[in-house]
């Protein structure tokens, strides 16, 4: 018998014990009320709830689904969270029990009657006086007259020393010659094989089946003999209320153990084997013990052992037990141990024998520290790394079914070795070939044991890197992160309904072999342990491997572990399975790590992050090993396989709508696949939201379609202007033309005719000396004149200074020459700036400041101009500024400029320039340029 405790409850005295079939455990106390166990958290409601009084006597569900609660002041109902009075009275003068068929029985010093759910009413009389309800007679209450109804709807109830069976009206009495306890019994339940279990006063629990009691108390593991209440819950779990000493949850002892306290030489077991007659030798640091019929026989140096730290047993075709040992190998034959290490060519004390093997031919194989050693025909030889050993450490030898093929266990990988078969006398030997198997080949080494199954499938275990399976020429390797409870594999034993049964030393554990299989075919991406330890019988849960047999499968089906402490034995077919899949719930919400609270729904705000989400699987068989899976929809494509973590964890979550399911499997592998859900909102920010993002596309559609209008308000204002500009270049190329042309006729042209006229003339008056000379005279002058109008015309077209003396001694010679030809005052101050540009960029450097001139004589009416040019910062500044009258820039820029070139052609020289060109005038306040042109 197994039991555990209650933790993180206010009380220890419990009364009553109910479970729902939701898995929720109703706890009534002595004096601490009524406490709801439900999702891993305890709820306890006491007199402030409504509750007549906190003691707590019974606690059952009527047959309308409401609870009713039997309290030391009366019978209350509750119903939907709320509690209701339904009888009030002292609760030891009655007593009321509603069978699972809906019977309500009802129990006082009228007697006992049955209620049935149409209302009519039966009676019968008690089998026992009501003043001898208790056997000291110091409890003589009905409340303390526990009832019950069997699966084939007798009512059972216990009562002065004795036990009762009500059944068609006819009363069966147990007493203490049957063996009945002499104790007030405070419980009555059935179990799902039939039996009676009686929970006591002084004789803790006991068990009636097979017309036999047996009772189970403080030397078997229950914390107190003072039982007060019991149930099974839904999965036949027993649970045992004490009076003051907390809760009990009992489970069958599914393993049992023969360790010293059974009288075994040493705790300490390694090599386990049953012989012929179905006895079992058992191998320790200490000598050799024989189990059989539960006796124990001992073998150490006293009587006759050779070698005490057994380490490998064998039993041959002959019978003789072989023992191999630290330091030398021995049989036992008819009583006797003979010694053999010699017949080896050893020396005593030169290895330590791992594992004994005689193969089908009769030949005996060793396999120890320093190699693999067969002995046949009276001849001992040894193989090594040097014959392709994998290693010279064998741990384990196996024959394969074929007849022939020897597999090898050693720490540095797999030997198989073919073709070397002993026969006794029978020719040559064959000449033996020996394959290894290494990590290379992708199998894990320190292998400890190998299993072949009946599809001929090899299956190697390890001692730290898990199992491994070959099949097909191929490696599939299994550890803990494939669900593997130990990366330890010991021992490999196969029951009847295909499960592995493996040690380690962390315990033993079960897997499904067809999960193992299908893991290899890619079918699954887990498989699922299922382990058992010190709740389950084991005195330690610390397996021994490396020394062989490591664990065997007795005659009787029963499987045999060596531990720490003694043997651990298993009956795998007796095993109950646990057909029920856990109710799964979803317990609690955590965001910022702040609890929320929990509805069909979560709401989550655009502000909170870090989801948590604590769920449990509702199962009291092995719960510490109930599986979980869980899958956000729509986040997650997959299942996550949360092994047997109870929390999910989301740090961000997009806005969006999600259900988050998750599922469970109890220790079984049997899952409850609808498990619990909670639909999830998470809710977007206001930018995030439909109407945001609306008014947003709405805005940018309103604010492109405005740059829209200005672009192209821009290209028809830079059109207009480009035009404006052909415009005005076209008009100022004929001006320019008809300036010239004007010049040509009025100066040159008049300058030629006239002489043209002279020099006719001349030729008239030629015998007239002083005339002809006064003719040459004026052509002379003509001449002269249409010379320098001919160069005042060339200037004007490209003046030869800027070729001749660059661009600063030309912006000089115009300020002179404007200063000297018009009455207006000129100052000026020009730094040098020859080489700043190239030629092309110095004639429109130049024409800026000459039209900025032309316009100041032509438009200003000032009498006065400043004009600078100076280099700053890299860069050529050029600044006009006269006291004229000056204009509406305004207007100026809109092309009004009474028809002239104007300010607008030296802003396009300025800009083909990559300068900028600022312009500030007022009417009546003069004019300001600012010219910054940068060298290229």
């Amino acid at each position: 018998m197994n039991k555990s405790n209650s933790k993180n409850l206010t009380t220890s005295r419990f009364t009553s014990l109910f479970a729902e079939t939701d898995g929720t455990l109703w706890l009534g106390t002595e004096d601490s009320g009524l406490a709801r166990f439900r999702g891993g958290q305890f709820q306890t409601f006491t007199t402030a709830d409504g509750l007549l009084s906190n003691e707590i006597r019974q606690v059952q569900r009527d047959s309308d689904g409401s609870l009713l609660i039997s309290t030391s002041h009366g019978l209350v109902r509750f119903r939907n969270e709320h509690f209701s009075v339904e009888r009030r009275a002292d609760f030891r003068n009655f007593n009321i029990y509603v069978s699972p068929s809906g019977t309500r029985w009802e129990m006082d010093k009228d007697g006992l009657q049955a209620v049935g759910k149409d209302g009519r009413a039966t009676r019968y009389a008690l089998p026992f006086a009501a003043q001898n309800i208790s056997p000291d007679r110091t409890y003589n209450y009905f409340s303390f007259v526990p009832m019950f109804e069997d699966g084939e709807g007798a009512l059972w109830f216990a009562a002065a020393d004795s036990l009762f069976k009500l059944k068609d009206g006819a009363v069966t009495t147990f007493t203490a010659q049957d063996g009945m306890p002499r104790s007030s019994v405070r419980s009555l339940v059935q179990d799902r094989a039939g039996a009676i279990w009686l929970g006591t006063e002084k004789d803790g629990v006991c068990r009636f089946g097979e017309n036999r009691f047996a009772c189970f108390g403080i030397s078997e593991g229950l914390s107190s003999n003072y039982v007060m209440d019991l149930f099974f819950d839904r999965e036949g779990t027993l649970w045992v209320g004490t009076n003051e000493r907390g809760i009990n949850r009992v489970t069958p002892r599914i393993i049992a153990s023969v360790s010293i306290a059974e009288g075994l030489a040493d705790k300490n077991v390694y090599p386990i084997l049953e012989d012929k007659t179905g006895g079992v030798w058992i191998g320790s640091f200490s000598g050799l013990s024989y189990y059989k019929n539960g006796k124990i026989t001992n073998y150490t140096r006293r009587n006759g052992l050779l070698y005490e730290i057994v380490q490998s047993l064998a039993e041959d075709g002959d019978g003789r037990l072989w023992i191999g040992s630290v330091g030398g190998i021995q049989y036992l034959e008819n009583g006797k141990f003979t010694d053999f290490t010699e017949k080896l060519g050893l020396s005593i004390g030169d290895n330590a024998f791992l594992d004994i093997h005689q193969d089908h031919a009769g030949a005996m194989w060793f396999a120890t520290r320093n190699g693999l050693m067969k002995y046949a025909d009276g001849a001992a030889k040894i193989l090594t790394t040097a014959e392709g050993l994998p290693s010279n450490d064998v741990r384990t030898i196996y024959e394969a079914r074929d007849g022939g093929t020897l597999w090898l266990g050693t720490s540095g990988g797999l030997g198989k070795l073919e073709g070397e078969k002993g026969r006794k006398g029978e020719g040559e030997i064959p000449k033996m070939v020996l394959t290894a198997y290494t990590e290379k080949d992708g199998l894990a080494d320190n292998i400890r044991t190998i299993y072949e199954d009946g599809d001929g499938t090899f299956w190697i275990g390890t001692y730290d890197n898990g199992l491994s399976r070959f099949k097909d020429g191929k490696f599939t390797n299994y550890t803990t992160a494939n669900g593997l409870f130990s990366n330890g594999v010991f021992q490999i034993l196969e029951d009847g309904r295909g499960n592995f049964w493996m040690s380690s030393n962390q315990g033993i554990y079960r897997v499904n072999k067809q999960q193992l299989n299908d893991f290899a075919d890619g079918k699954t991406s887990a498989v699922t342990s299922t382990v058992f330890g010190k709740s389950d019988g084991m005195l330690n849960i610390e397996c021994n491997g490396g020394r062989q047999p490591a664990g065997i499968k007795t005659s009787d089906g029963k499987f045999w572990f060596p531990t720490q402490d003694g043997v651990a034995i298993i009956n795998p077919e007796a095993i109950p399975f646990n057909p029920l899949p856990p109710p799964v719930v979803i317990e609690s919400a955590f965001l910022e790590g702040k609890k929320v609270e929990l509805t069909d729904k979560l709401e989550i705000q655009p502000d909170q992050d870090n989801l948590e989400i604590n769920y449990t699987g509702l199962s009291f068989i092995k719960p510490e090993q109930v599986q979980f899976k869980y899958k956000l929809e729509g986040l997650d494509e997959d299942w996550t396989n949360a092994a047997n973590r109870r929390e999910a964890y989301y740090p961000y979550l997009p806005p969006g709508k999600y259900t988050f399911r998750v599922i469970a499997a109890n220790s079984d592998n049997v899952w409850n696949n609808e498990g619990a859900a909670i639909a999830i909102t998470v809710l977007p920010p206001f930018y995030r939201t439909f109407w945001f993002i609306g008014l947003a596309i709405l805005s940018f559609g309103v604010v492109g379609f405005a740059l829209y209008k200005r672009r192209v308000s821009e290209l028809e204002r830079r059109r207009t202007a480009q035009e404006e500009f052909s415009r005005r270049l076209i008009n100022a190329h004929e001006n320019e033309r008809r300036r010239i042309a004007a010049e040509l006729h009025d100066s040159l042209g008049q300058s030629l005719a006239m002489i043209k006229n002279s020099a006719v003339f001349g030729s008239q008056t030629a015998e007239d000396l002083p005339a002809a000379r006064e003719q040459l005279a004026e052509i002379s002058t003509q001449s002269a004149h249409a010379i320098a109008e001919v160069r005042e015309i060339a200037y004007n077209l490209r003046p030869y200074l800027l070729d001749r003396l660059g661009l600063t001694k030309a912006i000089r010679s115009l300020l002179n020459k404007t200063a000297d030809a018009y009455p207006i005052k000129v100052i000026s101050e020009v730094d040098e700036v020859d080489e700043f540009f190239p030629n092309e960029a110095e004639i429109s450097i130049y024409r800026i400041v000459q039209e900025s001139l032309n316009n100041v004589i032509k438009h200003s009416d000032a009498s006065e101009v400043k004009v600078s040019v100076e280099e700053s910062e890299r860069a050529v500044i050029i600044k006009i500024e006269d006291d004229g009258k000056g204009f509406d820039v305004n207007a100026e820029n809109n092309g009004d400029n009474r028809g002239g070139f104007g300010l607008f052609g030296m802003a396009e020289r300025v800009r083909m320039l990559g300068g900028t060109i600022a312009i500030e005038s007022e009417t009546g306040k003069g004019t300001k340029i600012l010219i910054k042109i940068s060298p290229n």
